[in-house]
Protein backbone atom coordinates (compact mmCIF):
# COMPACT_ATOMS: atom_id res chain seq x y z
CA UNK A 1 0.00 0.00 0.00
CA UNK A 2 2.78 2.48 0.89
CA UNK A 3 4.59 1.70 -2.36
CA UNK A 4 1.42 2.41 -4.29
CA UNK A 5 0.93 5.71 -2.48
CA UNK A 6 4.54 6.76 -3.16
CA UNK A 7 3.88 6.92 -6.87
CA UNK A 8 0.25 7.97 -6.60
CA UNK A 9 0.86 11.42 -5.08
CA UNK A 10 3.08 12.74 -7.90
CA UNK A 11 0.67 11.31 -10.47
CA UNK A 12 -2.29 13.07 -8.87
CA UNK A 13 -0.41 16.33 -8.38
CA UNK A 14 0.78 16.51 -11.99
CA UNK A 15 -1.22 19.01 -13.99
CA UNK A 16 -2.90 17.60 -17.05
CA UNK A 17 -2.80 19.77 -20.13
CA UNK A 18 -6.47 20.36 -20.83
CA UNK A 19 -8.15 23.55 -21.94
CA UNK A 20 -9.81 26.00 -19.55
CA UNK A 21 -13.15 25.16 -21.16
CA UNK A 22 -12.60 21.45 -20.46
CA UNK A 23 -11.63 22.27 -16.85
CA UNK A 24 -14.82 24.30 -16.36
CA UNK A 25 -16.91 21.47 -17.80
CA UNK A 26 -15.19 18.97 -15.51
CA UNK A 27 -15.81 21.16 -12.46
CA UNK A 28 -19.44 21.69 -13.45
CA UNK A 29 -19.88 17.91 -13.66
CA UNK A 30 -18.79 17.52 -10.03
CA UNK A 31 -22.19 18.79 -8.90
CA UNK A 32 -23.30 15.16 -8.94
CA UNK A 33 -20.69 14.26 -6.30
CA UNK A 34 -20.91 14.81 -2.55
CA UNK A 35 -18.39 15.86 0.05
CA UNK A 36 -17.02 13.07 2.21
CA UNK A 37 -14.69 15.01 4.55
CA UNK A 38 -10.99 14.98 5.35
CA UNK A 39 -11.36 11.98 7.69
CA UNK A 40 -12.16 9.85 4.64
CA UNK A 41 -9.09 11.20 2.81
CA UNK A 42 -7.02 10.45 5.90
CA UNK A 43 -7.70 6.73 5.54
CA UNK A 44 -5.33 6.51 2.56
CA UNK A 45 -3.32 9.69 2.91
CA UNK A 46 -1.88 8.93 6.35
CA UNK A 47 0.74 6.55 5.02
CA UNK A 48 2.10 9.11 2.53
CA UNK A 49 1.82 11.85 5.21
CA UNK A 50 -0.25 14.13 2.98
CA UNK A 51 -2.98 14.34 5.61
CA UNK A 52 -0.61 15.15 8.49
CA UNK A 53 1.15 17.67 6.25
CA UNK A 54 -2.13 19.43 5.49
CA UNK A 55 -2.96 19.53 9.21
CA UNK A 56 0.11 21.77 9.72
CA UNK A 57 -1.07 24.43 7.27
CA UNK A 58 -3.16 27.56 7.68
CA UNK A 59 -5.84 25.96 5.49
CA UNK A 60 -6.54 23.32 8.14
CA UNK A 61 -7.34 25.93 10.81
CA UNK A 62 -9.09 28.65 8.83
CA UNK A 63 -12.36 28.01 10.67
CA UNK A 64 -10.79 28.34 14.11
CA UNK A 65 -9.31 31.70 13.07
CA UNK A 66 -12.75 33.24 12.49
CA UNK A 67 -14.56 35.18 15.18
CA UNK A 68 -18.04 34.03 16.24
CA UNK A 69 -19.49 36.92 14.23
CA UNK A 70 -17.51 35.96 11.11
CA UNK A 71 -18.73 32.37 11.44
CA UNK A 72 -22.24 33.70 10.76
CA UNK A 73 -21.35 35.74 7.64
CA UNK A 74 -21.90 34.15 4.24
CA UNK A 75 -19.00 36.14 2.82
CA UNK A 76 -16.66 34.33 5.24
CA UNK A 77 -18.30 30.92 5.00
CA UNK A 78 -17.79 30.70 1.25
CA UNK A 79 -14.04 30.24 1.80
CA UNK A 80 -13.80 29.02 5.39
CA UNK A 81 -15.95 25.91 5.08
CA UNK A 82 -15.52 23.22 2.46
CA UNK A 83 -19.14 22.15 2.24
CA UNK A 84 -21.61 19.78 3.84
CA UNK A 85 -21.78 16.00 3.62
CA UNK A 86 -24.98 14.23 2.63
CA UNK A 87 -25.31 13.35 6.32
CA UNK A 88 -25.44 17.06 7.17
CA UNK A 89 -21.95 17.41 8.67
CA UNK A 90 -20.49 20.86 8.02
CA UNK A 91 -16.89 20.47 6.88
CA UNK A 92 -15.20 23.42 8.55
CA UNK A 93 -11.91 24.81 7.35
CA UNK A 94 -10.30 24.39 3.96
CA UNK A 95 -10.39 20.61 3.83
CA UNK A 96 -9.04 18.42 1.02
CA UNK A 97 -12.17 18.66 -1.12
CA UNK A 98 -12.14 22.46 -1.16
CA UNK A 99 -9.26 22.15 -3.61
CA UNK A 100 -9.61 18.61 -4.95
CA UNK A 101 -13.39 18.57 -5.46
CA UNK A 102 -16.17 16.59 -3.74
CA UNK A 103 -14.74 13.12 -3.18
CA UNK A 104 -17.65 10.70 -3.27
CA UNK A 105 -16.84 9.70 -6.86
CA UNK A 106 -13.05 9.44 -6.76
CA UNK A 107 -12.18 8.56 -3.16
CA UNK A 108 -12.45 4.84 -3.83
CA UNK A 109 -8.90 3.42 -4.08
CA UNK A 110 -9.57 1.54 -7.34
CA UNK A 111 -10.50 4.87 -8.94
CA UNK A 112 -7.92 7.00 -7.14
CA UNK A 113 -4.99 4.97 -8.50
CA UNK A 114 -5.99 5.93 -12.05
CA UNK A 115 -5.70 9.69 -12.64
CA UNK A 116 -8.00 9.72 -15.68
CA UNK A 117 -10.70 7.77 -13.82
CA UNK A 118 -10.35 10.05 -10.80
CA UNK A 119 -10.68 13.17 -12.96
CA UNK A 120 -13.74 11.65 -14.63
CA UNK A 121 -15.24 11.02 -11.16
CA UNK A 122 -14.87 14.60 -9.93
CA UNK A 123 -11.22 15.08 -8.92
CA UNK A 124 -10.24 18.65 -9.76
CA UNK A 125 -7.21 19.30 -11.88
CA UNK A 126 -5.43 21.71 -9.53
CA UNK A 127 -4.43 25.04 -11.02
CA UNK A 128 -4.49 28.72 -10.12
CA UNK A 129 -8.24 28.88 -10.85
CA UNK A 130 -8.90 26.59 -7.89
CA UNK A 131 -6.85 28.82 -5.57
CA UNK A 132 -8.38 32.01 -6.98
CA UNK A 133 -11.87 30.97 -5.88
CA UNK A 134 -10.86 32.23 -2.41
CA UNK A 135 -7.53 33.97 -2.92
CA UNK A 136 -8.79 36.98 -4.83
CA UNK A 137 -9.61 40.69 -4.53
CA UNK A 138 -12.89 39.94 -2.68
CA UNK A 139 -10.95 39.11 0.49
CA UNK A 140 -11.41 41.90 3.06
CA UNK A 141 -8.58 44.44 2.79
CA UNK A 142 -7.19 43.60 6.24
CA UNK A 143 -6.60 39.99 5.09
CA UNK A 144 -5.05 40.75 1.70
CA UNK A 145 -1.31 40.15 1.38
CA UNK A 146 1.01 43.13 1.04
CA UNK A 147 2.13 41.95 -2.39
CA UNK A 148 -0.24 40.30 -4.87
CA UNK A 149 0.28 36.57 -5.09
CA UNK A 150 1.17 35.02 -8.40
CA UNK A 151 -1.06 31.95 -8.18
CA UNK A 152 0.55 30.47 -11.29
CA UNK A 153 3.75 30.07 -9.30
CA UNK A 154 2.21 28.39 -6.27
CA UNK A 155 3.31 24.84 -5.59
CA UNK A 156 1.92 22.04 -3.42
CA UNK A 157 4.21 23.43 -0.69
CA UNK A 158 1.75 26.27 -0.15
CA UNK A 159 -1.14 23.93 0.47
CA UNK A 160 0.54 21.02 2.16
CA UNK A 161 3.54 21.43 4.43
CA UNK A 162 5.78 19.74 1.85
CA UNK A 163 8.19 22.17 0.23
CA UNK A 164 8.46 20.13 -2.95
CA UNK A 165 6.51 17.20 -4.32
CA UNK A 166 9.34 14.78 -3.50
CA UNK A 167 9.73 15.95 0.13
CA UNK A 168 7.03 13.48 1.12
CA UNK A 169 9.55 10.72 0.43
CA UNK A 170 12.20 12.37 2.63
CA UNK A 171 9.80 12.57 5.59
CA UNK A 172 9.36 8.79 5.77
Amino acid sequence: MITMLRWLLPVLMATASISAQDKDAARDSTAQYQYVGARRCQMCHSADRVYSSWKKTAHAVTWENLSDKQKQQDSCLSCHITGTTTGGERLTGVQCEACHGPGSGYSIITIMVNREKALAKGLYDIDEDVCARCHNERIPKQFQPEKPRDLKEWTPGHVHAFKKKDDSEKQK
